[in-house]
């Protein structure tokens, strides 16, 4: 019987990940762009949002808004949007990207 194929090791985390103190993150998201947003769809598809590193604010994921507006419709003309926990604003500004009349991000 053969020996199962060996297993590459993981790449080393970077230097200080994951120790207090460190302010480097481990874990999911962490070194991907945890806050990297943009707009998924519209007049203003693929244009990147600045959105604060603040404690507790995490962003709509792009996939989660795209999915959202599958099922609303792609085209948004003349309709109005609230955003009613608007922290990085990216729901709103999807829906003015698609064509909404107003949008009202609280």
């Amino acid at each position: 019987m053969a020996a199962p194929p060996a297993r590459r090791a993981a790449p080393p985390a970077p230097s200080g990940a994951g120790r207090p103190g460190s302010g480097k993150a481990v874990g999911r998201g962490a070194g991907k762009g945890a806050h990297r947003v943009r707009i998924v769809g519209g007049q203003w598809k693929r244009t990147p949002l600045a959105v604060p590193d603040v404690p507790g604010l995490r962003p709509t994921p792009d996939r989660v808004r795209e999915t959202l507006f599958n099922w609303l419709g792609q085209s948004l003309e003349g309709r109005a949007c609230l955003d009613p926990f608007a922290g990085s604003g990216a729901l709103g500004l999807e829906a003015a990207s698609r064509g909404a009349r107003r949008v009202v991000m609280v």
